[in-house]
C-alpha cells in the first residue's frame, strides 16, 4: 500500500476487531492426459505427487510474508489444498485458508495454489 506521497507502508489494522476469515484461491495444472492417469494412479517413479503438493502448498502458504512485503504475520487456524482429477488434461488446486484475527488471509492461499506442485 502507499501513502499519500507514494511511499509504500503497511496498513494498520490496531482499530479492526477479530473475525473469523475464510479465503480460497484455485488453480489449475495442465498436462497430458496419460501423465494425468499416472498421478491418479500414483505410478509415476517420483510416488505419490499429489500428497508431496498438498504439503508444498501448506508449506508455501506458511512463506507467505517472504512474498508479499508487507504482509502481515496472520495467524493461521486451518490451511487445505484439495485436488479436483475429474478432467482428462489437468489437475485443479482449490486452497483455503482460515483464520482469526483483524486481517485476512487471501494472499496465503495464492501462496499455496502457485506452490511448485
Amino acid at each position: 500500500m502507499l501513502n499519500s506521497s507514494g511511499e509504500a507502508k503497511m496498513v494498520d489494522i490496531s482499530l479492526k476487531g477479530e473475525t473469523v476469515r475464510e479465503a480460497v484461491a484455485k488453480g489449475s495444472v495442465m498436462m497430458q492426459p496419460e501423465t494425468l492417469e499416472q498421478v491418479k494412479n500414483a505410478s509415476l517413479k517420483k510416488g505419490d505427487v499429489l500428497a508431496v503438493a498438498r504439503i508444498a502448498g501448506i508449506n508455501g502458504r506458511e512463506k507467505s510474508p517472504r512474498f508479499y512485503s508487507p504482509l502481515h504475520m496472520i495467524p493461521i487456524d486451518s490451511t487445505l489444498c484439495d485436488f479436483d482429477l475429474t478432467k482428462a488434461d489437468c489437475i485443479g488446486i482449490t486452497s483455503t485458508v482460515k483464520s482469526t484475527g483483524a486481517d485476512r488471509g487471501g494472499d496465503g492461499t495464492l501462496t499455496a495454489v502457485t506452490s511448485r506442485h
